[in-house]
């Protein structure tokens, strides 16, 4: 049972038990009912947009070379090359890794 059949029938309950009015109780139903049809609609927007997003990031090239590579269990020259813009050593014996899509994934995660 979802929670606003809970709600729904809480109220009928406390309409029977004489604790809230019969205009209480129909007013309580009918703006349940109103918040209950108005997050089923922006449940269905949301998994349409989901489908559409999923669509969208599929078809980015550099999403479609990763897909391709699969599981990676060693690094080879054509991963590198696709994958990898610059790797920078430093005195200080830390590594910078620049890829080629860095910066290119804001254009499809949620806000």
């Amino acid at each position: 049972m979802t929670s606003f059949a809970r709600y729904k029938k809480k109220v009928y309950e406390d309409y029977l038990e004489n604790i809230i009015s019969k205009e209480e109780c129909i007013t309580y139903r009918q703006n349940y009912a109103q918040k209950e049809e108005l997050l089923s609609k922006q449940l269905i927007c949301l998994n349409q947009n989901t489908d559409t997003q999923t669509m969208d990031i599929l078809e980015i090239p550099w999403i479609k070379h990763l897909l391709e590579f699969g599981e990676v269990e060693k690094l080879d020259r054509d991963i590198i090359v696709t994958m990898l813009h610059e790797i920078r050593v430093y005195e200080n014996r830390t590594i910078r890794i620049t890829y080629n899509f860095s910066g290119r994934q804001e254009n499809f995660l949620p806000q």
